[in-house]
Formats: C-alpha cells, structure tokens, sequence
C-alpha cells in the first residue's frame, strides 16, 4: 500500500495499476491517523484538485460511497461538495447508508452495514466484482469502518453487526493501526531518487504534489 501511494503521489495523472484500491487509502489513511494523506486522495477522487482524471476512480459503487463519505466530513470546508451528496451510487445498501448516515436508529444502520458486508463479500469474490483487484482489502471492509468513524464524529456511536466477515483477522481495524507507519522509507527515497536520474520523474513532479 505505500509503495501504490508513492506511485499515485508522483505521478497521479498517469498512475493506472489497481485502480480500485486508490480510493480505497482515503478510509485506510483516515483511520490510520493521516488525514493529510486522506484528504489529498479525498480531494482528489471529489474532483476538487487541480490532478486530473478522477473519475475514473468512481466508476464503482465502492468508490462513489467513498467520495460521498469524504464529502460528508468535509462539505463544511468545500460546499461545493453538496452535490456529492445528491449523487447515487448505484447500490441500495450504500445509498441507504448515506441517507441514513445522521440516524440515530442504531438498528437501522446495523441492518443496512450488514448488508452492505454482504455485498463487499460478493463483490470480493466475483470476476466482475468491484474489489476483485483489491487483494489488500477484500476481506477488510475498509469503507464500512470509514462510515462507522465518521458517524462517530457527528456523536453517533454505531454497533457494528454479528457478520462472518468479522471472523477473519484480515478484517480488523486494528490491522491498518498495526502496519501503517508515517515514517520515512529511506529505500523509497533512493529509488525516487534514482528515477529522478532517469528522467521518470521530475523534480517539478514532485514539488507539484508536495512529495
């Protein structure tokens, strides 16, 4: 996962390898604890950057829930995001959610994450499932962790369903706190600058995207 986001940081225009999972970091470095990291991707994929070629990225109805999702906790800073809001993701489970993300009826929103953890499943295991390609995250329901900590911030605290999904170790929260790290990667700061040296990327590239 780091070594995808250097990637997409360097070079986001041009970036195409795992499409699936670059929305994915905005819930996984949300809860890591790096928000900087967060909001660059959340940006990003609202079409609210000056990077192009985000829609790519919501052609899913994962990632549409994400970008929602990111919207959502930061439409008070970008009200322009509101129309995020408005926006179907093509599936009931992740709409009902979104429209329910203020409830206060904690069974509701149990029901409707439960169902949404079905589909994550189906969608892991399928060929043309939407997180097929997605190995880091097909048993983590990453995106159903970000709903549940950003309906924590409102004040709302949410039970999280008696899902099988939550038999696995793969599926801990805790799995992103135990392998993020936000230190520096001497190794990755030698390649960067070795590709410099090749003309892969630029030092403008770089400062572009604050890398």
């Amino acid at each position: 996962l780091k070594n995808v986001w250097w990637a997409f940081k360097c070079r986001p225009e041009t970036y195409g390898d795992y499409e699936s999972i670059i929305q994915l970091l905005v819930p996984w470095f949300a809860i890591a604890g790096d928000k900087a990291k967060s909001d660059f991707i959340g940006s990003y994929i609202c079409g609210i950057s000056n990077i192009i070629g985000h829609e790519q990225y919501l052609q899913t109805s994962i990632g549409k829930f994400i970008a929602a999702l990111w919207a959502i906790h930061n439409q008070d800073k970008h009200p322009i995001l509101k129309e995020k809001l408005l926006e179907s993701t093509g599936n009931d489970h992740y709409d009902g959610l979104i429209k329910n993300i203020d409830s206060k009826d904690n069974e509701l929103v149990e029901n409707m994450i439960y169902g949404a953890l079905d589909y994550h499943i189906r969608s892991s295991s399928t060929e043309n499932g939407e997180l097929r390609t997605s190995f880091p995250f097909y048993l983590l329901p990453v995106e159903i962790y970000y709903y549940i900590d950003i309906r924590l911030h409102k004040g709302l605290s949410t039970t999280a369903p008696k899902h099988p999904i939550f038999g696995s170790n793969l599926s801990s929260a805790a799995l992103i706190s135990d392998t993020f790290s936000s230190g520096s990667d001497d190794l990755l700061l030698r390649a960067i600058g070795h590709a410099i040296k090749l003309d892969w990327i630029t030092q403008s590239d770089l400062a572009k995207y604050g890398v």
